[in-house]
């Protein structure tokens, strides 16, 4: 299942690379669009599209970190239900985690009080019968977003980390600075143009590097956390 994940995160690298070079091209080198079908005729870009386009590498490396995120947590979700461990067997931080979904399940007012007393019923069997843990895909989703709803810059990631017990403590200005940037434009406090408008095409570089990287080295401390079976007591 990792290779899979690191696939899909060279994916979105490239992905993202290809825009950069857009940008860069756009904003640094007066690139200029040229119609065949029209004689040739070329066209200058206008310098606003090039601020709207900064603020589009800003989601796209968002996109990059909550998917390679929430990815890393459910694949070591399925390997603990691929070992069919019970709830004991579990290592001490996975058991909080597991216990503090179902705690929260459990409080939701929202939630029909028939449905309260089914998940408890079932959380107390899976306890008293040392019944195996399984998680769904859909349940992983929802316990992964439950540890960061939708906020996830350097220190939010380091968190989860610490939370499931994976060695991984590197902090990154540029991963905040994407997180902040990223909420800003998805509320509407700032336009497009307006978002990166002072920041250097230099700068945004460092954020795509500096994002990219962080983001490889927890994948690669999650792949290394499933291959010693550190979800395990």
């Amino acid at each position: 299942m990792m290779q899979l994940i690191k696939q899909e995160f060279s994916d979105r690298v490239d992905e993202i690379n290809r825009y950069f070079h857009l940008l860069e091209n756009i904003t640094e080198k007066d690139a200029q669009l040229i119609f065949p079908n029209e004689n040739n005729r070329r066209e200058n870009l206008n310098i606003r599209l090039g601020l709207t386009l900064k603020s589009g590498l800003i989601l796209l490396l968002y996109n990059l970190v909550e998917s390679s995120i929430s990815k890393c947590l459910g694949a070591i979700h399925q390997s603990l239900t691929n070992e069919q461990l019970t709830y004991f067997e579990m290592s001490d931080e996975l058991q909080k985690i597991w216990l503090k979904y179902h705690y929260e399940l459990l409080s939701d007012k929202s939630i029909n009080n028939d449905k309260n007393v089914a998940q408890l019923q079932t959380m107390l069997g899976i306890l008293s019968a040392n019944k195996t843990i399984t998680i769904s895909l859909e349940e992983s989703k929802q316990l992964s977003e439950s540890l960061y709803s939708g906020n996830l810059d350097a220190r939010e990631i380091k968190k989860i980390a610490k939370k499931y017990g994976i060695a991984f403590d590197l902090t990154s200005e540029e991963v905040r600075f994407v997180e902040k940037m990223r909420n800003k434009l998805a509320h509407g406090e700032v336009s497009f143009e307006e978002g990166c408008q002072d920041k250097p095409i230099q700068y945004m570089q460092k954020v795509k590097d500096e994002t990219i990287n962080f983001i490889r080295e927890f994948v690669n401390a999650v792949e290394q956390f499933i291959a010693e079976k550190k979800y395990k007591k």
